[in-house]
């Protein structure tokens, strides 16, 4: 009977790690073999050294990001509610009205500025609210290009974007939809393979090795396989994990699963 695999990736995750490794990859059904393959050696090798035991990789599940905070900025209630939040936040209020005032604007009344702050921040906020939703756009295309191509790769869109007023993201749900679905899914394998560093798995994966399955925690390297052991854990997660699953960002590139960035061009989902 063959051991059966399933790999867990967290999108985020896998997009920093590739982003920080320097790889853009072309070929993310061959990725994802490549890491099933060395996961099944490191696996044999901790349990079954001299044995060859027969493994199925029975599917990849990535949980990626579905939509962002809707904000119809035309709208005057919309408008209304941001307006609040500029000036319940002293600090953005002060650091726009600096702004303002660096360009020329000293000579207004205090009322008078922090209105021009506002609306030069409105106008700023709301350049960069449209280029994140066209980001968002481009993701989910690509998330439906990778799916088409393969029966072997399941999307899950469960995160969301929640948008602040500082032109920052916080992603949800994504974490939490991975972990429960590790637990919930426990019946259809032996070994997890969990592509994520967030410590908020390390619950699911205490309890899943209290239930007698192995899970493995991908490692993304730079260079080739060491000669020498290597590194140990780096991370609570990888500590958590029953071994860790080294993958090398020069094997990678010389299986033709993706080349190599430079640093004006990190961009790994192509």
């Amino acid at each position: 009977m063959k051991n059966r695999f399933i790999t867990f990736v967290d999108g985020s995750n896998l997009y920093g790690t590739l982003r920080k490794v320097g790889l853009r990859v072309s070929d993310f059904e061959g990725l994802y073999r490549y890491v099933f393959e060395r996961a099944v050696d490191r696996w044999q090798s901790a349990w079954y050294p001299s044995m060859d035991v027969p493994a199925h990789h029975v599917r990849v599940y990535w949980y990626v990001v579905a939509s962002i905070d809707d904000w119809d900025l035309a709208n005057p209630r919309t408008l209304d509610h941001l307006r609040e939040r500029f000036f319940s936040d002293t600090e953005l209020t002060r650091l726009w009205t600096d702004k303002i005032q660096r360009h020329g604007h000293g000579r207004m009344d205090h009322g008078s500025l922090e209105v021009e702050a506002f609306n030069h921040w409105l106008s700023e906020f709301t350049r960069w609210y449209d280029g994140k939703c066209s980001t968002l756009d481009g993701m989910l295309r690509f998330y439906h290009g990778v799916e088409s191509s393969t029966e072997f790769i399941e999307f899950r869109r469960c995160g969301r974007w929640k948008v602040d007023t500082n032109f920052s993201l916080a992603e949800k749900g994504v974490d939490t939809s991975l972990a429960v679905d590790m637990v919930g899914m426990a019946g259809n394998y032996d070994v997890a393979i969990l592509i994520s560093d967030d410590a908020d798995s390390i619950p699911s994966l205490r309890y899943l090795k209290e239930s007698g399955k192995h899970v493995g925690v991908v490692e993304f390297l730079p260079g080739f396989p060491p000669d020498s052991r290597s590194r140990g854990p780096s991370s609570r997660v990888k500590l958590a994990a029953d071994f860790v699953i080294q993958a090398y960002e020069q094997q990678i590139i010389d299986l033709g699963i993706a080349t190599r960035m430079d640093s004006s061009d990190f961009d790994p989902v192509g």
